[in-house]
């Protein structure tokens, strides 16, 4: 248990507790006779576990809860949501997050954060969709559109021709990332359609994903070389990038992908074409 819930005091499964009557719970039906109130004797008895540990929960000093006595709890007591949320912590366990509805749209107030970037940037699913971008991705990228799969793109679609060295230095580093995640999340059949799609009919791909994949580091924070059509008139050739990803705490299915170039690049960012 966190070391900070006995210092919430000790009246919050107590109060939740006061709030139940025992003739009204379905669950003790079959027990006769019934106080008038939910004591903690009748409380572990209803759970199946021992009342010295129950107590001991109660008071903030149990160790060990799991998720299934928490959410038994939460059930009996007729907790709500909020309520469900702070009896995990109380125990000294995360909140299940529910997954977020996939509308298809990035949030308007992550697209400003997007706007607000200078450097280029794009919001993709966890599936690598591509799902907004900044004007100075879409000028790096000029393939890039909504819908478009970055993964697809970047290993057998127009990006690649934009990765210099890509055999070594951008191939393995993205096969690499996708066998961790699958290494994470192996039930995610989004991702094994993935990389079925990306080493279907690509004896290059499937040689790189079979041999080197696993020995490499993931691409995000790494430094890559890449041809840019803004950049040329001040390097004529490729620019050192350092891919970043960040995931907001409110949409964990979204990741915030950034470019930046290595700081002796160009005394400044290029100037971007005017809109159409």
């Amino acid at each position: 248990m966190a070391e900070s819930a006995s210092g919430l005091g000790t009246d919050l499964l107590p109060s939740w507790r006061a709030r139940i009557r025992p003739r009204e719970l379905p669950e003790a039906a079959w027990l006769e006779p019934l106080p008038e109130e939910l004591t903690v004797a009748l409380m572990a008895r209803l759970l199946h576990v021992d009342e010295r540990h129950y107590r001991r929960i109660e008071k903030g000093t149990a160790h060990g809860v799991s998720v299934t006595l928490i959410t038994a709890i939460a059930q009996l007591l007729r907790l709500a949501p909020d309520e469900t949320e702070m009896l995990y912590l109380w125990c000294g366990k995360p909140p299940p997050q529910a997954p977020p509805a996939d509308t298809g749209e990035v949030p308007r107030d992550l697209v400003e954060v997007l706007e607000r970037e200078e450097h280029g940037a794009y919001w993709c699913s966890a599936g690598y969709r591509m799902m907004a971008a900044n004007r100075r991705a879409l000028a790096n990228w000029p393939w890039m559109e909504p819908g478009v799969n970055i993964m697809v793109s970047l290993l057998r679609g127009p990006g690649r021709a934009q990765c210099v060295d890509w055999e070594t230095r951008w191939a393995p580093l993205l096969l690499a990332q996708l066998r961790r995640e699958l290494i994470q999340a192996p039930g995610d059949g989004e991702l094994w359609q993935l990389v079925d799609r990306l080493v279907a009919d690509d004896p290059l791909v499937d040689r790189i994903w079979r041999a080197t994949a696993e020995s490499q580091p993931p691409a995000y924070g790494t430094t890559r070389p890449m041809l840019m059509p803004p950049w040329r008139p001040y390097t004529g050739g490729p620019v050192e990038i350092t891919v970043t990803a960040l995931v907001p705490v409110s949409r964990p299915d979204l990741r915030l992908v950034v470019g930046v170039p290595a700081p002796d690049v160009a005394p400044q960012l290029p100037e971007l074409p005017e809109l159409p």
